[in-house]
């Protein structure tokens, strides 16, 4: 085994020096891709209940808007909002409002998150909706991405609205991520197959409101159709003739869907760890997401579902399936067919992916995939031998075997000092370890230990703060009361000389 993993080592690296990547490190995990591209996008049909939790994104849940019994249309506000990263929610059909309550989602710990429960009527009436002037200033862009729920559907779940720089002219180039490295995951290549046109004028859109002049598109080298749509499409868009877009096909290694990895492969230019792509000038959407943007734009509604893969050696028909929100997973998977009961779940593919622990967890905005495999026999986890691996493979050009000692130690200064918050734990050196030793797993830990420690140094500071400064406030109400009493003193004491002073004889005054 060790030897294998040696050998694969070595085939990474040849490929990395014929193909002309950008960036350190990557890996080629078997795509496994072509067993869900063979038919065009499926739609199943209507779950009996569609589970809506009110967390899809990064930032605090939204607040509900409906009470248990009330009757929605497909497309109606029923959450709201909470700032300063929250977006609205939808309902993904018409139906009922069944409960409000906690729910099990999609999460390595298997959590619970509070969701509205939609039993939908079998009607699906739509709200009204009426289509948008085109943005022509980030904040026309921001409202329409707000308004709309769009996060980043690529996985992240970024509010989108967030993304937007206030002013004009502070971003000059969009990139569209297309990339969609991990293996097994289709979604993006046939959303790009078969709505070209609502990709490329989306990203038109964005671009002319943030007044940006160029859009570099990056589709990996493996998707031929997909990029000759695309080309296709801009061949025939005339209607802004100052932005300059191209599609550029990019080698195929994963993890060249990241975002600081693509961005160096399209423009040779390096994110700051402490920065932004802003700081360059730069902004990235994924392909889903600006199709959600065209969508919101030209019809005027809001993100009501999402392109999913179903895939997996377990799957009786893999496909890709426009899924509602809130769809339960047991749902999809049971009509693209279930082979194997045994099957392990993971939302997401093999190398990010996060285990399924409860099958009716909900479909959410950033839900690409559902990955069905049989279970494999758990590899012996070994002692690590120095081999440098882990070292060779990260894109980042971390030291994972340096971050993995620290981790297991628990030295959270060190863990810091290495900088482990740039890790975006896309599981190169885990792949590539003949050890097999789950590396991701203690950076994760890591960075929860390192988040938690400096909270509490945070919190401990504040307390400190706050404790100075009652004692100074005592101590300044202390003085305050002393002068009063002083002064009160000193005006009785006048007011007796007075007194005495008025009752003396004449002759002494």
């Amino acid at each position: 085994m060790i030897i294998a993993k040696l050998v694969e080592k070595i085939d990474s690296f040849i490929h990395q020096l014929t193909e002309k990547v950008s960036f350190h490190g990557g890996v080629h995990p078997a795509q496994n891709k072509l067993m869900s591209t063979h038919q065009p996008i499926q739609t199943a049909p209507f779950a009996a209940q569609l589970i809506l939790p009110l967390n899809q994104h990064i930032g605090p849940e939204s607040v509900p808007l409906v009470q248990i019994g009330q009757q929605v249309l497909a497309g109606e506000l029923i959450a709201r909002c909470a700032p300063p990263l929250g977006v609205p929610l939808h309902a993904p059909t018409s139906g009922t409002i069944t409960d409000i309550g906690d729910y099990p989602i999609a999460h390595a710990s298997g959590i619970y998150s509070r969701c509205i429960v939609l039993t939908p009527d079998g009607l699906n009436q739509m709200a009204s909706f009426t289509p948008r002037s085109i943005p022509t200033s980030p904040q026309s862009l921001k409202a329409i991405l707000l308004h709309s729920g769009i996060i980043g559907m690529g996985g992240a779940g970024f509010p989108s609205f967030r993304k937007i720089a206030n002013k004009t002219g502070q971003i000059h180039t969009l990139i569209v991520n297309g990339a969609e490295c991990e293996p097994f995951i289709t979604c993006d290549d046939m959303l790009m197959r078969e709505r070209p046109t609502a990709i490329i004028e989306g990203a038109l859109m964005v671009a002319h409101a943030l007044g940006a002049t160029r859009v570099l598109v990056g589709i990996e080298d493996n998707k031929p159709e997909a990029a000759l749509a695309m080309k296709t499409v801009y061949q025939h868009a005339t209607q802004y003739p100052n932005i300059q877009l191209d599609i550029v096909p990019v080698p195929t290694i994963y993890p060249m869907g990241g975002a600081d990895q693509l961005i160096t492969q399209l423009t040779a230019k390096e994110v700051p760890s402490d920065g932004h792509s802003s700081d360059l000038g730069l902004i990235m959407f994924n392909v889903a997401t600006l199709a959600a943007v065209y969508d919101a734009v030209t019809v005027g509604n809001p993100v009501l579902n999402r392109v999913v893969t179903i895939t997996g050696f377990a799957i009786e028909h893999p496909c890709n399936v426009l899924a509602p929100i809130g769809t339960p997973f047991n749902h999809l998977v049971t009509w693209a067919g279930l082979k194997q009961q045994d099957a392990q779940w993971l939302m997401g593919g093999p190398m990010m992916g996060v285990p399924v622990t409860n099958f009716q967890s909900p479909v959410i905005k950033t839900t690409n995939c559902i990955l069905a495999n049989p279970p494999e026999p758990e590899a012996e986890t070994l002692p690590c031998i120095r081999c440098g691996a882990c070292m060779d493979a990260c894109p980042i050009h971390l030291l994972p075997q340096q971050l993995y000692w620290h981790a297991k130690a628990g030295e959270l200064e060190k863990l810091e000092a290495l900088h482990l918050k740039d890790c975006i734990e896309c599981g190169c050196c885990a792949y590539v370890c003949p050890s097999h030793i789950p590396l991701v797993q203690y950076y994760r830990h890591g960075k929860v230990a390192v988040r938690t420690a400096n909270n509490d140094k945070i919190a401990a500071q504040r307390a400190k703060q706050r404790h100075e400064n009652q004692l100074a406030r005592k101590a300044a109400e202390e003085q305050e009361r002393s002068n009063r009493l002083a002064a009160k003193r000193a005006a009785m004491m006048a007011a007796d000389e007075a007194a005495q002073a008025a009752e003396a004889p004449k002759e002494l005054r």
